[in-house]
């Protein structure tokens, strides 16, 4: 029963494709949701979404995660990337049958 449990409360992954390019996301953990509300009540949506970015998004095989950097530039674009992205994180957090 242990093992099913653990099993069942591993990190979802899922994709989304912005302007041609697949994002792989994984789950945020408990932690890095409480983290990003502190980020956010803290420094602003723009440093909130930036940390879950560098969070969830999985890089390619050999590629480096995103730096702070990145991650804050990302955060900084418009709309149309950066709502895909956050309703794709949140899908996972909320939606019980999303598979991984």
């Amino acid at each position: 029963m242990m093992r099913e449990i653990l099993t069942s409360g591993a990190l979802r992954r899922s994709s989304v494709t912005l302007e041609g390019v697949t994002i792989q996301l994984r789950e945020p953990t408990l932690a890095e949701r409480r983290r990003y509300i502190e980020i956010g009540a803290k420094s602003g949506e723009e440093a909130s979404f930036a940390f879950i970015f560098r969070t969830c998004i999985v890089p390619d095989e050999g590629e480096p995660p995103l730096t702070d950097e990145e991650a804050l530039r990302l955060a900084g674009l418009s709309g149309r990337v950066t709502a895909p992205l956050v309703a794709a994180i949140t899908e996972l957090i909320l939606d019980p049958e999303k598979k991984s």
